[in-house]
């Protein structure tokens, strides 16, 4: 019996990490182009032309865009995903934001007041950081790998 408690246990702590790893809209580390895109074909999204990793959802209240980064053997290493800021928002989008990726991830961020961005870190790994641009015209999330730092396109 006991035996039996620590298989389910161990089972279950190895499991966590892959469920952190799985962010918003549904893509997760590791998922290849063709999987990527039918995720966010599913929500809205389709490619903006001319390019293979760049996608626009226009049908939601405010403009989104995608952009999805790969590694040479085709894995998803990394995503940035922005929305448009209407003029005169007053930071509900960052609130929307923070409170649908502390449901997926959890409320344990860090928040710098003077950047305006919460950061999360997932694993040893992979981190979320969601803030406004500099003109405060897009909020951006974007979901990291430090293995990678070719890939962050800021």
């Amino acid at each position: 019996m006991k035996r039996c408690c620590l298989l389910i246990v161990l089972t279950v702590l190895m499991l966590i990490p892959l469920a952190a790893q799985t962010g918003y809209p549904g893509l997760r580390y590791g998922m290849n182009p063709t999987e990527a895109s039918a995720v966010l074909n599913g929500i809205g999204f389709t490619k903006i032309e001319a390019s293979d990793n760049l996608f626009k959802n226009d049908l939601t209240v405010n403009y989104q865009e995608m952009e999805l980064f790969f590694t040479e053997t085709d894995s998803l290493v990394s995503w940035l995903h922005a929305t448009q800021v209407p003029e005169g928002e007053n930071f509900e989008i960052e609130e929307e934001n923070i409170e649908a990726l502390s449901k997926l991830h959890g409320d344990d961020y860090d928040y710098d007041n003077y950047y305006s961005e919460a950061y999360w870190r997932l694993d040893d790994y992979h981190y979320i950081s969601a803030a406004y641009d500099e003109s405060f015209s897009w909020y951006v999330i974007f979901y990291g790998d430090q293995r990678h730092p070719d890939y962050i396109p800021y």
